[in-house]
């Protein structure tokens, strides 16, 4: 077994798959990780399954007592909430410090004998999701199982000895103690820490038993062991073990040339249960065989492969990794995903849903990985009952009867994460049913409308009741903020871009599953809202029209718009008019006028997809898309060797959904139809998924689509349009010469087939 597992990282290539670059891709440390912990986006090894994230530190090369820690978060693991508006509250009255906390984390450090040179490596294989480690004679290989709460450690060490394992929880939430948390004196989450037999065990709770009442109170249990003959000796236990840290509890284990193996599992159980259950894992061996089939197909479902731009392409594949370690299960992830490993993490960790939470699916469609949306939508769906409650409040009355409104930051299982409500923003829920929309325009999936029609039905009876008719007979958003420039104006930002922008998608899919479910009134007025809402606010910039944040008169409402008028759901495109295409693209060039490389805080996610729907200046867009990977000298703006982009504003996650970005520089089909290599025309391929049921292959060379086709599913569309990647009259189907028309070629199709296309090169036009 240990054999086996040493030589997980070298699978690759795997049979089958051997033209997939995640197969060779290794992201590499020179130098020890900065920040590690860290209250914002961590710059380690990442490993995690989708729920429980793993966060590696190690020491600096050049100490001689090499250390490597492994910090542990949990999507779920998050302060309780108080009282019936169940508002995330740590058992404190100073509201801003709750939200996601760390849970704990485990060190390994060998005896210097092993270490002594002042050099080491240290490897993260994205293609199975495994970490490799080493200085001198001492090494680690650690995976976290794809679908299990267990890492899994081999240790190794040239020099038989003792290594040290330290066992670590965490320690407090910041803040004044809740006089209701009956008999607690310290500023500390309930913790525990003690020697189960053979095996270390620590445990953090996320609240007290007065909170009961509101919230479902559970222990968090860490539990080290030897596995495989391995055996820990000498245990101990310390109350604090370091500034942030909490009780701990130390052990030893042997360490040889023959690798020892540990295991540091996490279980949950109710507050009444404070001990975690009989270790009953699965046989290692058998993990590790379902571990990579796991991965295997995660990596079958797509890839790009761009030999001319290697930054993007390890971009790309890294950022499918980290969606897929941050987001399977049950509780979405949040700013940070999993890899919270500090209590004072920033904006609380949570869903932040003017665009951070959403974000980070912007992609995810199209990479036809439709499976991890699944956590998002289900936290969405859970706060239902806290959006009903805040819309009743804030808009009593029988006109917005029935209505949904969303705060701006909210954790799963129907948590708010903070008291601050909307922050004077509209947009939340309309920002919210982003995935949502991208999710049913690629699945068409008939149990997702029955399941997500209360939401979007909810959510449209709040507009009905918001939305004012002007005298120009259309709907517009009266009072509002565009996005969070509420500040430092403090006036009415009346319009704004980004919902404009969104509600004509928003009230089109809400029509779409009323049909289906059987409201045709309800289908009627949604799809006439759709054709309704008012027009983009303009303002002269240079002597031309450009798009504003907003129609209000503050500084902030300048003529600084652009991008959401055509991403991720915006009515602006290729198939727009000239003119309506010139304001969006002289809106963009006003963007990067102000924020020169696209470096504004929240913007890398966006923009860049934004301003090549539109086409505006490609090749200039790429060079400054390339230009931000690259970066070195800005560390506010930059790509960590484990795929994160530290976007400017200081998160990472949602920076993963830049990847709509690449993926329609090579397949877009949000206008109805296919364009294939729209925006590359250097060598490369790629499997994408587009809208409509279709799964597209294609590969080119310099001069022209060289391979193209096109896999339908089980729900797809009657018909199949494209704009031909050929210039030629004719193109052949499975055989079968069809027609192009003004450029565009469109034949039939039946679920579940394929279909190769090829240009008649008799008819070059």
């Amino acid at each position: 077994m240990a054999m086996a597992l040493v030589a997980l990282a070298a699978l690759l290539p795997w049979p089958g798959l051997a033209a997939q670059p995640v197969e060779q891709m290794v992201s590499r440390w020179r130098k020890a990780p900065q920040h590690v912990p860290s209250t914002h986006v961590p710059d380690g090894p990442l490993l995690g399954n989708g729920q429980m994230g793993i966060t590696v530190g190690f020491s600096e090369w050049d100490v001689l007592d090499a250390k490597v820690a492994f910090h542990v978060g949990h999507n779920a693991f998050f302060a309780a909430p108080t009282g019936n508006w169940k508002i995330s509250s740590c058992g404190y009255t100073d509201l801003t410090r709750a939200g996601r906390k760390a849970l704990g984390g485990l060190s390994v450090s060998f005896p210097a004998s092993a270490s002594t040179k002042p050099a080491g490596s240290a490897e993260l294989f994205p293609a199975n999701g495994s970490f490799v480690w080493s200085k001198g004679g001492a090494g680690i290989h650690a995976w976290v199982h794809a679908a299990e709460d267990v890492l899994i450690l081999n240790l190794t060490s040239s020099v038989p000895g003792r290594a040290k394992l330290v066992l670590w929880t965490y320690n407090g939430c910041s803040g004044p103690p809740n006089p209701t948390a009956a008999r607690n004196t310290t500023d500390a989450l309930p913790t525990q820490a003690q020697q189960i037999g053979s095996t270390l065990h620590v445990a953090r709770a996320n609240g007290w038993e007065y909170q009961l009442q509101a919230y479902e109170v559970q222990w968090f249990h860490l539990l080290t062991a030897g596995e495989a003959g391995a055996r820990l000796v000498n245990f101990s236990f310390t109350s604090q073990c370091g500034a942030v840290e909490g009780p701990c509890m130390t052990a030893e284990v042997e360490v040889s040339p023959h690798a020892t193996m540990l295991t540091l599992e996490l279980q949950k159980s109710s507050w009444k249960k404070p001990m975690p259950e009989p270790r009953a894992l699965s046989d290692l061996s058998e993990l590790e065989r379902s571990h990579v089939q796991i991965w295997r197909h995660f990596w079958a479902k797509s890839f790009i492969n761009l030999p001319d731009s290697q930054i993007t392409t390890f971009y790309w594949h890294m950022s499918q990794y980290l969606l897929r370690i941050s987001s399977t299960g049950y509780a979405s992830p949040g700013l940070f995903g999993p890899f919270v490993n500090d209590d004072q993490v920033g904006w609380m960790g949570d869903l932040t849903l003017n665009y951070n939470a959403e974000a980070s699916y912007y992609g995810a469609a199209s990479s036809n990985h439709l499976e991890l949306f699944e956590p998002y939508l289900q936290t969405i769906l859970d706060y239902l009952p806290s959006a009903r409650l805040m819309a009743d409040s804030q808009y009593p009355g029988s006109a917005c009867a029935g209505a949904l409104y969303f705060a701006g930051h909210i954790l799963p299982f129907g948590v708010t994460s903070s008291s601050n409500g909307d922050m004077g923003q509209k947009q939340m829920g309309l920002f919210a049913s982003v995935p949502f929309i991208l999710y049913w325009r690629y699945t068409r999936d008939p149990n997702f409308v029955q399941r997500a029609f209360p939401f979007f039905e909810g959510l449209a009876r709040f507009w009905e009741c918001v939305l004012v008719e002007e005298q120009d007979g259309l709907l517009h958003d009266a009072q509002d903020c565009a996005e969070e420039l509420c500040s430092p104006d403090g006036v009415n930002q009346k319009d704004p871009t980004v919902v404009l922008s969104m509600l004509p998608a928003f009230f089109r899919t809400a029509g779409e599953l009323a049909a289906l479910l059987g409201h045709p009134e309800s289908q009627r007025r949604w799809a006439a809202h759709a054709r309704r809402i008012a027009a983009y606010p303009t303002a002269r910039w240079r002597g031309k029209d450009v798009l504003r944040n907003s129609a209000g008169q503050g500084e902030e409402s300048g003529p600084t718009g652009g991008q959401f008028a055509s991403f991720p759901l915006g009515t602006l495109s290729l198939s727009s008019s000239a003119t309506s295409l010139e304001v969006v693209r002289q809106s963009l060039e006003h963007f990067f006028d102000i924020w020169p490389g696209g470096k504004q805080g929240n913007s890398f996610c966006s923009i860049f997809a934004a301003a090549n729907r539109v086409a505006w200046r490609p090749a200039h867009l790429f060079q400054l898309w390339e230009s931000y990977l690259k970066n070195q000298s800005d560390p506010d703006c930059i790509m960590y060797p484990n795929g994160m982009v530290l976007g400017c504003g200081g998160t990472g996650l949602e920076n993963v959904g830049a990847t709509a970005y690449v993926n329609e520089l090579l397949l877009q089909s949000h206008e109805g139809f296919l364009r294939i290599f729209p925006g590359w025309n250097s060598t490369g391929s790629f499997h994408l998924r587009a809208e409509g049921g279709f799964e597209v292959m294609a590969e080119r060379d310099a001069a022209e689509v060289t391979s193209l086709s096109i896999h339908t599913l089980q729900r797809c569309s009657s018909s199949c349009r494209l704009r031909s990647p050929w210039k030629v009259s004719h193109v052949r189907v499975n055989g079968h010469m069809w027609p192009v028309t003004d450029g565009e070629l469109e034949f039939p199709v039946a679920p579940r087939t394929s279909y190769e296309l090829q240009p008649d090169r008799r008819f070059w036009v």
